[in-house]
């Protein structure tokens, strides 16, 4: 997958999972896992998968932010 750290700020649910797997490499798992730290091997940026939304059943949807 071609790398788009720095033009992309934040993406959602499938287009995120997609974007991990194919992407980012896992850094810390944080918050008994509804926060994980990605990184990108070219940039070296840092991404948060969080779930902004708790109140929602399953915590909601994923989204996927660029941390710097």
């Amino acid at each position: 997958m071609m790398c788009r750290c720095r033009e992309l700020q934040e993406l959602w649910d499938e287009e995120a999972k997609a974007y991990i797997d194919g992407h980012l490499e896992q850094v810390e798992v944080r918050a008994a896992g509804w926060e994980v730290v990605y990184r990108c091997p070219t940039t070296g940026l840092r991404w948060l998968e969080d779930y902004p939304h708790g109140e929602r059943h399953g915590g909601g949807p994923m989204r996927l932010r660029r941390l710097n």
